[in-house]
């Protein structure tokens, strides 16, 4: 998502509206407020004989999403980090990022996604 926002130019409504990212931040500080809530809410109960409820893959995605995409890090880093790779008499700006972006994002997926696998194998290995 960090790489369509930057596709799309919102970099330049952040630098001409410095309180999108403040509004970014408040966004993400609540989300995790309330996930920190939801945490609290089901401690002080012994987990070993409370049983987990399984959330749906679908959720877990939205879950997921909702905090990548209000995690004003992520996106400070794709705004500092891609534009200086560009070269505007190269071609369409928004195509240079959204390659640089994807390559970024691909790696990513690749890197955490081998950690995943191996940890899972590495859990089922150890029983």
């Amino acid at each position: 998502m960090q790489v369509s926002f930057l596709v799309l130019g919102l970099v330049t409504v952040v630098h001409a509206w410095p309180v999108a990212l403040d509004l970014l931040r408040w966004v993400g500080a609540a989300y995790l407020m309330w996930l920190g809530i939801k945490m609290i809410a089901t401690s002080g109960t012994d987990t070993r004989l409370r049983k987990t409820a399984k959330i749906s893959d679908w959720n877990a995605v939205k879950e997921g999403a909702l905090n990548s995409l209000t995690n004003p890090k992520s996106l400070l880093f794709m705004f500092a980090f891609l534009p200086q790779f560009v070269d505007p008499t190269a071609g369409p700006v928004w195509l240079q990022l959204l390659v640089l972006g994807s390559i970024q994002k691909l790696a990513g997926i690749v890197s955490l996604g081998s950690v995943a696998m191996a940890s899972g194998t590495f859990g089922n290995w150890l029983g």
